[in-house]
């Protein structure tokens, strides 16, 4: 897609980037390994994105609320969680929070991987102390990945968006599963049980 914009009044770059602008510019390199091109051209402003074809048909994870009967934990004030942590899922904003979460909660880095590959390679490459791992991402499940850390002996905790975690997880090494949407507390709740 090719936007250009003609016409209006003079153009100049931003000296920052909003909220739209950033979800744009990483979204769609993050999630549909696409590019983003964007020109801030006294005459007005262009952009080009590019989105290869085999991310146009892939199917849409079904997004579920947790069970009403699922019951948490109380999160402790205490933050075992330290060290370098990954986030392997496949929805930008999803990686986006759950990052903020542990930041929040302990890590000193959080590296997000959108595929099995990049996470392979986050891990070969750093000191993994935790990682949270989508079931599904995309036209791949993280199975490889979740293998690659149980040997290593990293905890790890799943999120799934699909309602029988059971059958989905079943060939998975043994970990602690939370529903997406997750909220804070479900998250910290299974990080902690995983960490112990």
């Amino acid at each position: 897609m090719n936007w250009r914009e003609i016409g209006g009044p003079p153009v100049q770059a931003p000296s920052r980037r909003g909220f739209g602008t950033t979800i744009i510019e990483k979204t769609i390199p993050y999630e549909l390994k696409g590019t983003v091109k964007t020109r801030y051209l006294l005459t007005g402003f262009e952009a080009d994105i590019t989105i290869p074809s085999t991310s146009l048909a892939l199917e849409q994870e079904t997004v579920m609320s947790a069970p009403k009967n699922e019951t948490f934990q109380p999160v402790s004030n205490e933050n075992p969680l330290t060290g370098e942590v990954l986030v392997v899922e496949d929805n930008m904003i999803i990686a986006m929070d759950a990052s903020d979460i542990l930041a929040d909660h302990g890590a000193s880095k959080v590296h997000m991987a959108g595929s099995v590959e990049d996470a392979q390679s986050i891990i070969n490459s750093n000191t993994i102390s935790f990682a949270l791992l989508d079931v599904n991402l995309g036209d791949q499940t993280s199975l490889p990945v979740a293998n690659n850390l149980a040997e290593r002996g990293i905890p790890f905790i799943l999120a799934t968006g699909y309602g029988d975690a059971e059958a989905i997880t079943a060939s998975y090494p043994s970990s602690f599963v939370i529903n997406k949407p997750f909220t804070v507390e479900t998250l910290l709740s299974a990080m902690q049980k995983a960490l112990v």
